[in-house]
């Protein structure tokens, strides 16, 4: 392609198509031409400081949209619980590296190209990268038939909402360490509402088939003890949105659905066959006793000791029935792994 014309490609498409990108926009135009990855005096200064302040802007949407506009109470740095919405509160700045340019313009080339969006793992270094890669994976997520295969696995945030369809790496504790950085977990608390409806929608897919069910759980698993441990006594406010998710699932009489759903995918089963085919869910169903673990903990430090993070925790254990949902996942795991012989 000619220097000339990947130079207008630069500034005058690729600009837009980021924005079309990060604000939900059709990201097909005429004008979308592939650009030379590894070429850049393809690229022209007035593009890339374009796509750099979209990008900001594009993150700080995101994080709005996705839960920054609500009124959330929260710890601040006085160790204080206190209320507000995302742009109320101190917040460190969002940093980006080239890494984010770099998907920016692979994600632009694809849809040039009209290919299905295949991200290789990038490595993500600041703050404004982990949520940017976030967004991006979030927008391209029904057009990725390959995202199995690589693209979030390396984002500890897209790992925690997005697990059960991810490998999880090898070091997957220090992956999700990183959220508990100081420049990313104070903007975490606002994404809670959001987690916990990404987890639901995704629960529901779970039920396609019960290969599909066992493997998403145990992915689940894996990811959510890492988190719980992760978390702990230092963090747990941060857990509530799994509190949140297990009161829509097991609260109250919903519970009962779910074992009509276990059932009917293990119809024809024996009750051992039954029992050990549904094996990796019925250990989903423990990440419960994990979260109330945590809860027993909190409750055993001394008022004095409690600080906004832990009164936090335990104002959502009351509010979203953890005692009941741990009450009733006992009784439904109980009623799948009978006492035998």
């Amino acid at each position: 392609m000619h220097k000339d014309t990947t130079q207008v490609a630069a500034r005058f498409a690729w600009p837009p198509f980021v924005a079309r990108l990060l604000a939900g926009g059709h990201l097909r135009t005429g004008r979308t031409v592939p650009l030379p990855f590894d070429a850049p005096d393809s690229l022209t200064l007035e593009g890339v400081e374009a796509v750099a302040e979209i990008t900001k802007r594009g993150a700080w949407a995101f994080l709005c949209r996705h839960g920054g506009w609500r009124r959330r109470r929260y710890a601040a740095n006085d160790g204080r619980v206190r209320e507000g919405r995302l742009w109320h509160t101190e917040l460190p700045p969002l940093e980006f590296s080239p890494t984010t340019l770099r998907l920016l313009l692979q994600v632009y080339n694809e849809i040039a190209a009209d290919v299905p969006p295949y991200r290789q793992a990038p490595e993500l270094q600041h703050n404004g990268d982990i949520f940017l890669d976030h967004a991006v994976f979030r927008r391209l997520e029904g057009r990725q038939p390959r995202v199995e295969s690589g693209a979030g696995a390396s984002n500890p945030l897209t790992l925690l909402t997005h697990g059960q369809t991810l490998t999880p790496p090898e070091n997957l504790e220090a992956e999700l360490q990183r959220l508990l950085v100081d420049d990313i977990q104070p903007f975490l608390r606002w994404l809670a509402d959001d987690w916990t409806e990404v987890w639901l929608a995704l629960d529901t897919r779970r039920w396609q088939s019960l290969k599909t069910l066992t493997t998403s759980c145990r992915r689940q698993t894996q990811i959510w003890n890492a988190w719980i441990q992760v978390c702990g006594l230092e963090r747990p406010d941060l857990l509530v949105p799994c509190l949140a998710f297990w009161e829509r699932v097991a609260g109250e009489e919903r519970w009962r659905g779910l074992a009509r759903a276990a059932e009917d995918l293990t119809a024809d089963a024996l009750i051992r066959q039954r029992q050990a085919r549904l094996e990796p869910w019925l250990s989903w169903l423990g990440v419960v006793d994990r979260l109330a673990e945590v809860a027993a903990q909190v409750r055993r430090l001394h008022p004095i000791d409690r600080e906004g993070v832990h009164q936090i925790f335990l104002t959502a254990c009351g509010e979203h029935q953890l005692d009941t949902v741990q009450a009733n996942v006992r009784q439904l795991i109980q009623s799948f792994r009978p006492t035998i012989g």
